[in-house]
C-alpha cells in the first residue's frame, strides 16, 4: 500500500518568520513583542482618560487634541514596530519622545495643578515613563539612556513643581524617569550581549561540523587512495616482463591480501568501535603490516619495543604507513635487506624501516604519491613524527615515532 506523505505544518515557518532565524534577531522581536503589550495596554488607558477628559468640566477641551494626537501615533508606532518586527528606528524613538515631552509641556499648563501629581487625567507623566523604558530600543548607549531619562526627569520637575502641593510626590517621580531609562537599557545590552554570544557559539559549531564533514571527507578519499595505490602496484609488479617466477607465489598472496583489505575496509565502509577499542601492540601492528611481503628480503627486530602500546588510530596510521613504506621498497628501491625494527622509550615508541636500496634525493618534492600523502601526511595528521633520511645509491631509512597509549 502506498503511503501517502503528510504534509508539513506551516507553524514551524510561521514561527520562525515571526521570531528570527538568528539568536539577536529573537531578541529584537521579543522586545518588540513587549512594547507591543505595553503600549497596546496604554493606548487603553489614555482611550479611558480621553472619555472622561470629554465630560470633565475641569478639563479644557485644548487637551482632548494632545491625547488624541498621543492616542493615533501610538498606533501607528505599534503597527510600525510589528511590521518591521524590531525597534531599532531613530525616527520613530525619536518622534515618541518629542510627542511624550511636547504632550507633558502643553498639558502642564493647561491641567490644574492639583490634578498633575496623582490623577490620570494628566496622563503625560505615565506616557513618558513608558516611552523611556523603551529608550534601549533605538538607543543602544546606556549613558544615552541615562541621559534621555535624566532630561525628561528635569522636564517634569519644571513643569510641575511650581505651584504643586505634593512637592514629596514630584521629586520621586523624577527619579523614575532615569531608573526605568537606565535599568532597560542595562536589561537590552545584557540580553544582546547574550544573544550575539549564542550566536557566536551556534556559527562556530556550525563551523565546526563542516570542518569535520570535510576532515571525514578527506580520511576517506586517503583511505581510498591507500588501496587504490597498492592495488595498482601489484598491478604493475605482475605486468612486468622481467618479473620472476620464484616471486609468483609471494605476489599472490600479497595480492590475497590486498583484495581481503580492500573488500573488508573499502568495500565494507568504516567500522563503528567495539568492545575492543584498547591498545594494540606495536609487534602485532608491525607483524600485520609485514604479512604480505614474505617475498622481500625482510629482517624483523621488534623485541625492544614489541609491548609498547599503541592508540587504535595510530596503530591505523601506522600500519598503512608501513604498508606503503614496503610497497615502496618492493617497487622501486632494489634492496637486497629490508629491516624492520621497533623499541621503546618510557612513554614513546619507535619503528625504523632500513633498506640498502638505490635511495633517492629526500627532498620533499621527490617524494612519490605513497611517501607523500600514504606516508608523511597520514602520520602527522595523527600526530606521529616521521623523518626520511636517503641518499642516492645508499638506501632509505624512514623513522615513525609516538606517545605509547595511556
Amino acid at each position: 500500500m502506498t503511503r501517502i506523505p503528510r504534509p508539513r505544518s506551516p507553524l514551524p515557518r510561521l514561527v520562525t518568520h515571526l521570531l528570527g532565524r538568528t539568536e539577536p534577531e529573537r531578541v529584537e522581536r521579543g522586545i518588540v513583542i513587549v512594547f507591543a503589550a505595553l503600549r497596546i495596554g496604554l493606548i487603553a488607558q489614555l482611550s479611558i482618560v480621553w472619555w472622561f477628559q470629554l465630560g470633565s468640566p475641569e478639563i479644557p477641551t485644548a487637551v482632548l487634541p494632545v491625547t488624541t494626537a498621543a492616542i493615533l501615533f501610538s498606533v501607528a508606532f505599534v503597527a510600525s514596530a510589528l511590521r518591521r518586527r524590531e525597534l531599532r528606528s531613530t525616527v520613530w524613538g525619536l518622534t515618541d519622545l518629542i510627542t511624550g515631552c511636547l504632550a507633558l509641556v502643553v498639558t502642564s499648563q493647561l491641567i490644574p495643578r492639583h490634578l498633575q501629581v496623582g490623577s490620570w487625567l494628566h496622563w503625560a507623566p505615565g506616557y513618558l515613563e513608558q516611552v523611556v523604558a523603551f529608550v534601549a530600543g533605538w538607543l543602544r548607549s546606556v549613558r544615552g539612556a541615562f541621559l534621555v531619562g535624566v532630561g525628561v526627569g528635569l522636564l517634569y520637575l519644571a513643569c510641575t513643581m511650581p505651584g504643586t502641593d505634593q512637592p514629596v510626590a514630584v521629586l520621586v517621580n523624577v527619579l523614575n524617569y532615569p531608573m526605568f531609562a537606565t535599568a532597560a537599557a542595562l536589561f537590552g545590552r545584557y540580553t544582546r550581549r547574550l544573544a550575539a554570544g549564542a550566536e557566536e557559539n551556534r556559527r562556530r559549531a556550525e563551523e565546526s561540523r563542516a570542518q569535520a564533514r570535510e576532515a571525514a571527507a578527506a580520511l576517506e578519499l586517503a583511505r581510498y587512495s591507500f588501496h587504490v595505490h597498492n592495488a595498482t602496484g601489484l598491478l604493475e609488479a605482475f605486468a612486468r616482463a622481467d618479473l620472476q617466477p620464484e616471486l609468483m607465489p609471494s605476489l599472490r598472496r600479497q595480492a590475497a591480501e590486498e583484495a581481503n583489505r580492500l573488500r573488508y575496509e573499502v568495500l565494507r565502509g568504516p567500522q563503528r568501535g567495539t568492545a575492543e577499542d584498547g591498545p594494540i601492540l606495536l609487534e602485532k601492528v608491525v607483524w600485520e603490516a609485514t604479512a604480505g611481503f614474505g617475498h622481500l628480503p625482510l629482517e624483523l627486530s621488534l623485541a625492544l619495543g614489541r609491548t609498547a602500546p599503541l592508540a587504535r588510530d595510530h596503530a591505523r596510521a601506522l600500519k598503512q604507513a608501513l604498508i606503503a613504506l614496503l610497497y615502496n621498497v618492493q617497487l622501486h628501491a632494489r634492496a637486497s635487506t629490508v629491516t624492520v625494527h621497533a623499541d621503546r622509550r618510557d612513554d614513546r615508541w619507535e619503528v625504523t624501516v632500513t633498506d640498502d636500496g638505490v635511495g633517492f634525493d629526500p627532498k620533499p618534492e621527490h617524494y612519490g604519491f605513497g611517501l607523500a600523502l600514504q606516508v608523511v601526511d597520514s602520520l602527522q595528521r595523527h600526530q606521529l613524527t616521521v623523518s626520511i633520511t636517503s641518499h642516492p645509491g645508499e638506501g632509505t631509512c624512514t623513522t615513525i615515532t609516538g606517545p605509547t597509549a595511556t
